[in-house]
């Protein structure tokens, strides 16, 4: 029986964008973890000391054995390949970082930085008083399939600075201002070393690169928008800075368990997990910041109490930050660039909560129906293929036999 799916179906399955509320006191605990036990892998193979050399971070191998360049090269760097750099240091530890600009003026001094997710394919644990990291790939193993584990590619590429740069002119031409694309430490050409992440090594880092990144051009307001890890840097800056206007965070890790061990004082404060919700009665102080969470609720990669907390936590102090749920479009529902980007141009416009709303609900419409289309068009050609292996079906040649009209 040929199955037949409406958009009515699929819009009540799906998330709409909705505004939410802060959940009643008292908070729930976060949900037990949901990450499967490691299978029995050689742990020790990746055990990664703290970089000391250059590599090159757009490649998978490079951001695993992270990169440390002194101010000289991070100089050369930009006269090489034309890029631009700013060498900047934080509690002990420097980094190169990289950024891509839609332009070279900024008239209102005023600029937009996007700071990307994490990338590399690494799940990261602390083991023997350092992290390591893990590909996702040995992860997925099934303990009881017999078999070597699989080979991680560790020379996949994982950054491209052209990309980069359009990127950075999509942006702008999407907000109508300057776009400044942000490499985050120990990815896309960037020294670091990506077991560092969200760590408050990396918040203090990128905090001192807007600082140069600012100085250099000239640049006294901004706006941010960050997707997953980088919406964590968002919330982590929002609490630092007191020159930030409208800030949007994607499928952000804003909250962690207070019992976590990443924020426990056995890992000394540089490499300890930098935790958003903590800092939440700092950003409610924040005069003229505007915060907004972007969500998708069915997201298997960052899980939506992760957001929730942080909401319920600046309730606490008096504050809110409207989240707006929508349907991300991908396997794991977590990519929510595109409208992360729509409401930061929103914001700037000054259109109220409910304009960005209604705003989102319009492209989430688009997205189901993009959807709804991808679902027909497999059935179609799964239909078509049953015809083509029935009896008679096919001519000899392979061709599809003529079909009768449905009327």
């Amino acid at each position: 029986m040929k199955r037949s799916i409406s958009l009515a179906f699929i819009l009540a399955m799906l998330p709409a964008v909705a505004l939410a509320q802060p959940a009643p006191e008292p908070a729930p605990a976060l949900a037990p973890s949901r990450v499967a036990p490691l299978p029995p892998i050689d742990r020790d193979a990746w055990l990664t000391p703290f970089p000391k050399a250059p590599a090159d971070t757009t490649v998978r191998q490079g951001a695993r054995t992270g990169s440390v360049v002194t101010r000289a090269e991070c100089e050369q760097a930009g006269k090489q390949d034309r890029g631009r750099f700013v060498f900047v240091e934080a509690l002990g530890r420097s980094a190169c970082i990289r950024y891509h600009m839609s332009a070279e003026t900024f008239p209102d001094k005023t600029a937009a930085v996007y700071l990307p997710g994490d990338k590399g394919g690494f799940r990261i644990i602390w083991r023997n008083n350092q992290y390591e990291l893990i590909p996702e790939e040995l992860l997925r193993q099934d303990p009881k399939t017999a078999g070597p584990p699989p080979v991680p590619d560790m020379t996949r590429k994982i950054g491209d600075p052209a990309r980069n740069q359009s990127f950075a002119q999509a942006i702008s031409a999407t907000l109508r201002t300057p776009a400044i694309v942000l490499a985050r430490q120990g990815t896309d050409s960037s020294s670091g070393w990506i077991a560092m992440r969200r760590t408050r090594w990396e918040v203090e880092i990128t905090n001192r690169a807007l600082d140069a990144i600012k100085t250099r051009h000239g640049i006294a307001k901004l706006h941010l928008v960050g997707q997953s890890g980088g919406g964590h840097l968002v919330g982590a800056l929002a609490a630092l800075r007191d020159d930030l206007s409208c800030v949007v965070a994607g499928s952000a890790p804003l909250a962690l368990d207070p019992r976590s061990f990443y924020l426990s004082d056995k890992i000394a404060e540089p490499q300890r997990f930098f935790n958003p919700a903590d800092h939440a009665a700092v950003i409610a102080k924040k005069a003229g910041l505007r915060l907004i969470l972007v969500t998708d609720g069915r997201d298997n990669r960052v899980f939506v109490e992760r957001q929730a907390m942080f909401v319920r936590a600046l309730a606490r102090s008096g504050a809110k930050a409207p989240q707006f749920f929508v349907s991300a479009g991908d396997a794991l529902s977590h990519g929510v660039t595109t409208y992360s980007i729509a409401a930061l141009r929103s914001c700037i416009a000054g259109k109220s909560d409910d304009e960005i709303a209604l705003e989102l609900s319009r492209m989430n419409t688009l997205v189901l129906e993009r959807r709804l289309k991808a679902v027909r068009d497999r059935e179609a050609r799964e239909e078509q293929e049953k015809l083509r292996l029935q009896p008679g079906g096919a001519s000899q040649t392979g061709e599809p036999a003529e079909l009768s009209s449905p009327n």
